[in-house]
């Protein structure tokens, strides 16, 4: 039986396994659902025991985090590559509940699809490798995979990965690597199959700029010293420039620029900026640096972007004051080679430079987390859209994500290069009521599996140079 007919032949034992997996409400935010966090790690343990991994456990995190999973299925040639899979098996809080067409944890198939709260967002994504590796097994007629495989399945994603660097550090023997395959992105579309190659990061900082001790009145004092909101104001409308560059001290020096391959591989995607900006909230135009296309923008370049500004009389009625202090949240979006720190101590020099006479700047930090990069070029890359291509049957594009995750913390701890093989779409409605996934989209997810492993194994003198 070769990999398809592996595939369609268990799809409906899939189907029912990952329905049992998403009964469960691993919500990590939430207390209260910290034991169904528990559960959901024993269940998939025992699903990967039963599956055929020799090694399958549950891993404590530090601090009495909530738990990982950790799976292990050994090469038969012990100098074969080792490949780490990781994703996730929290999700995201269900509310509000009244805009669910049916219960979030009650999962319905409908269509093609299965509708839960997690469904795409990661259970789904994960699960289909279970699938991917018995049909690269029975379809070679081999007890044991072309490569070792790992599996580290986290359980705190969702609630922004506190204990997972520590984690990692403590298990990185156990968890050694050739490469690491991410499962839990999304491609442009189900009929333009594509693979992520990079992440965004964030450095988030809020601003407080204190004057005058109380609130003043206006027309005694108005003119005669400053204004926290107006120097505010003006500090927050200096952060770009006319051509909408960032003017932080040293923002761009570490940079990775788009190389000309790339930005012709992602002017190949068909991309409706008119439709964009109609799911943009009805946004009436798009913006932004000059010199790069909306998706280069949104993918490939850094941003400033000011997510809350407050100060001085809010409500109802006037109220003719200079306001004693004025507030600003700022969160930045960084790109390949950008670190956090490096962009808020930037932003702190900016901030200094920006604060006029007679006023005291206070900058929070508030949290960071790196960016990721995959070059198209690497052999693991490559090997990836070698096994996507044979599984969904045509050409495979590049994409990049704007959100933020561990990938970072992977690369880094662990040494090895990152590929992204995933199936999620931006229809699956990730984080909002009535989440779901496409099941053919994940029976092509557990087709790449099978053939990645191949292709590793094919590659692995290039994998080990690399």
């Amino acid at each position: 039986m070769d990999v398809r007919g592996y595939v369609d032949s268990n799809a409906r034992e899939f189907i029912d396994e990952l329905k049992q997996w998403l009964e469960i409400p691993s919500i990590s935010a939430d207390p209260a659902h910290h034991p169904d966090v528990r559960r959901s790690a024993q269940w998939l343990t025992e699903h990967l025991r039963t599956a055929g991994f020799p090694v399958a456990e549950i891993w404590e995190t530090p601090d009495d985090g909530l738990p990982a999973v950790f799976a292990q299925w050994p090469a038969a040639d012990p100098d074969a590559p080792t490949v780490l899979v990781y994703g996730h098996h929290d999700v995201q809080p269900v509310e509000p509940l009244d805009e669910w067409t049916s219960p979030p944890f009650q999962p319905a198939e409908r269509d093609g699809q299965v509708l839960a709260r997690g469904a795409s967002d990661d259970k789904g994504q994960v699960l289909f490798h279970s699938l991917g590796i018995r049909a690269c097994l029975a379809a070679a007629g081999q007890q044991s995979p072309p490569v070792t495989i790992k599996l580290l399945i986290e359980g705190e994603e969702e609630s922004g990965s506190p204990h997972f660097a520590d984690l990692l550090r403590r298990e990185r023997g156990r968890l050694a690597c050739d490469v690491i395959v991410i499962s839990d992105t999304t491609m442009w579309a189900a009929d333009v199959p594509s693979m992520c190659t990079s992440m965004r990061g964030l450095a988030e900082a809020e601003v407080t700029l204190s004057g005058p001790s109380r609130d003043l009145h206006s027309g005694s004092f108005g003119g005669g010293v400053p204004n926290p909101l107006h120097a505010m104001a003006s500090l927050l409308a200096g952060l770009h420039d006319a051509e909408g560059r960032i003017t932080v001290p040293g923002f761009y020096n570490k940079v990775l620029a788009l190389s000309e391959e790339e930005r012709e591989l992602l002017a190949k995607l068909p991309f409706d900026e008119k439709q964009w900006l109609e799911e943009a909230g009805d946004s009436g135009a798009a913006s932004g640096e000059q010199g790069f296309s909306t998706l280069e923008r949104i993918w490939a370049r850094p941003t400033a972007e000011v997510n809350g500004m407050w100060g001085g009389h809010t409500g109802p009625g006037g109220k003719t004051i200079i306001p004693k202090d004025a507030h600003a949240k700022v969160t930045f979006r960084l790109v390949a080679d950008q670190d956090p720190a490096d962009v808020v101590a930037g932003f702190e020099e900016y901030v200094r430079a920006s604060t006029p006479a007679g006023l005291t700047a206070t900058v929070t930090v508030r949290g960071g987390v790196r960016p990721c990069h995959s070059p198209i070029g690497s052999p693991a890359v490559l090997a990836g859209r070698r096994a996507m291509q044979r599984a969904f049957g045509g050409e495979v594009l590049f994409t990049k994500e704007g959100g933020s995750g561990p990938e970072a913390d992977l690369a880094d701890i662990l040494g090895a290069p990152l590929v992204f093989i995933a199936v999620g779409l931006d229809a699956d409605r990730i984080h909002a009521p009535n989440e779901k996934v496409e099941l053919a989209l994940l029976f092509r997810g557990a087709e790449a599996s099978a053939y990645l492993w191949e292709e590793l194994a094919a590659t692995s003198a290039d994998l080990t140079r690399s």
